[in-house]
């Protein structure tokens, strides 16, 4: 026969801190066991995703994604010039205007460093287990381009400054860019001949 609630409440009422203590214990044991069990599974599933992300991340336009998300990114910035100097017209600022000059002449630079992130970026994931070999050069390109597009930016720039400390950190970029390839490309294959050596050693 069920207890009434009354008799429930009447039942609970009658608990002594002993038992509060041992219900709490329980309680807390079956709530951790469950965390335990909810996050391995959210892991996995996480997992999942992310493998799924890689394999499908390029999807749907396969190996044209690099090239159109260059193109939208370039036609984003031709837009922008236009709107710099549609907002210059009323004002006439030689700073704005040296702006949508320097943005506009310099368009199939950031188009090509563009087009070379995005394929590289697709490449390592489409081809992650052969792609590796080749990784340490692409990174070290890749540092090159930004460097050089900040020196680019940097002397922009310095020309309304006119800081030494901007001409002087321009110069000296300039001047180690090969040598930070060299590095970082020297760094990358230390790093992954270690990680072959690393992981073949645990595997035995």
């Amino acid at each position: 026969m069920a207890k009434s609630p009354r008799k429930k409440h009447k039942e609970f009422s009658d608990w002594r801190d002993e038992d509060w203590q041992e219900w709490g214990e329980q309680f807390g044991k079956r709530m951790e066991r469950w965390g335990e069990k909810f996050g391995k599974r959210m892991e996995q599933q996480g997992k999942g995703w992310e493998r799924d992300w890689k394999e499908r991340w390029f999807w749907p336009w396969g190996i044209l994604g690099p090239l159109l998300g260059s193109v939208f990114g370039i036609i984003g910035l031709v837009i922008l010039v236009w709107l710099l100097k549609f907002i210059n017209l009323p004002i006439n600022s030689t700073f704005i205007s040296a702006l949508a000059n320097f943005l506009l002449v310099n368009l199939p630079w950031f188009f090509a460093a563009s087009l070379f992130f995005g394929y590289n970026a697709y490449f390592a994931r489409r081809f992650r287990k052969i792609y590796w070999i080749i990784s340490p050069i692409t990174t070290g390109i890749c540092i090159v381009i930004a460097l050089w597009l900040a020196i680019l930016v940097l002397n922009f720039v310095n020309i309304f400054i006119a800081l030494k400390a901007l001409a002087y950190t321009s110069s000296i970029l300039y001047s180690v860019m090969i040598a930070l390839f060299v590095l970082f490309v020297v760094l990358g294959y230390i790093g992954i001949i270690f990680k072959k050596v690393f992981i073949d050693f645990l595997r035995s």
